[in-house]
């Protein structure tokens, strides 16, 4: 439990196509492992009750790495409409689960560190807006938390802009900066070998 009693969910989205990096992205390695084992290690560690884990019908190779983090699986079977599916996805359960709040990550970025997790959810738990957001630079992005006053929203998303426009409208005061290496998320195979070669605050 958080230090107000309320009940969080951890969200791993991982059902991405990864058409730009040509192959499954998640399935690369940084720092020694996976890049998607590396985002379930510091996500399943980080202060929530629940783990879930979000993915496609078409890529379960990940399933049994994700249940040894303790994540449940969950299949988006409308996952190629865009990353705005996946949210409602994992929102859906942890609803179902009565979480007082949701800490959404990506599976594509593996650098998060769980401190950063953390900083998150405890700005978040706390904060008039109900959420937080990662910042740098001018950036709003996940990782972000939503406390459960924006799960109807959160389940109105479509596309795949994710919240980016619920993250647009946060005052400022609801971001926690991290270094942009922190934040980068593996799209393409230069952005793993960037980070793999500096992760400035990546640890």
């Amino acid at each position: 439990m958080s230090a107000q009693g309320s009940k969080f969910a951890a969200i791993l989205l991982a059902a991405g196509r990864a058409q730009r990096f040509g192959g499954d992205k998640l399935d690369a390695v940084f720092d020694g492992c996976k890049v998607i084992e590396r985002a379930a290690q510091a996500l399943g560690a980080s202060n929530c009750n629940e783990r879930i884990a979000v993915v496609s019908a078409v890529n379960r190779i990940h399933d049994d790495l994700l249940i040894s983090y303790g994540f449940s699986v969950l299949i988006n079977p409308d996952a190629p409409s865009g990353m705005a599916s996946s949210i409602r996805t994992g929102v859906e359960m942890a609803r179902q689960r009565e979480c007082g709040g949701v800490l959404i990550a990506l599976a594509d970025m593996p650098a998060i560190a769980i401190a950063h997790f953390n900083r998150l959810i405890a700005l978040g738990e706390v904060h008039a807006a109900g959420l937080s957001f990662s910042a740098a630079g001018d950036q709003r992005m996940a990782p972000a938390f939503f406390r459960d006053c924006w799960f109807d929203d959160l389940a109105a998303l479509s596309g795949d802009e994710g919240a980016r426009r619920i993250l647009a409208r946060a005052p400022a005061s609801a971001g926690v900066r991290a270094a942009p290496a922190m934040l980068r998320d593996i799209d393409r195979p230069q952005d793993l070998t960037a980070l793999q070669s500096g992760p400035d605050g990546a640890t």
